[in-house]
């Protein structure tokens, strides 16, 4: 079931972004972050931050749903999935 679900236009610098636990240190610049396999999933995962490759350099919009249960997705109408956990 849907809990939540939140749409704003962020900024993708340099064709990426960031969705960090502000009370965590985070490292972007490791070399274990942005991977081959991160860069081709377009998703980078760390401790604490997860990052977001985006197509745009510029504006791009954002949608973050909350589910209790796994969704029901029609993948099929998406140019891209990667899945991640929070």
């Amino acid at each position: 079931m849907l809990l939540e679900r939140r749409e704003r236009t962020i900024y993708a610098s340099h064709h990426q972004f960031y969705i960090e636990d502000p009370d965590f240190p985070v490292d972007t610049a490791a070399s274990d972050f942005w991977t081959e396999t991160a860069s081709k999933n377009h998703l980078a995962i760390g401790p604490g931050v997860l990052g977001i490759g985006a197509v745009s350099y510029g504006f791009v919009r954002l949608i973050s749903e909350y589910h209790d249960l796994p969704p029901d997705l029609e993948i099929e109408l998406w140019d891209h999935v990667t899945e991640a956990g929070l």
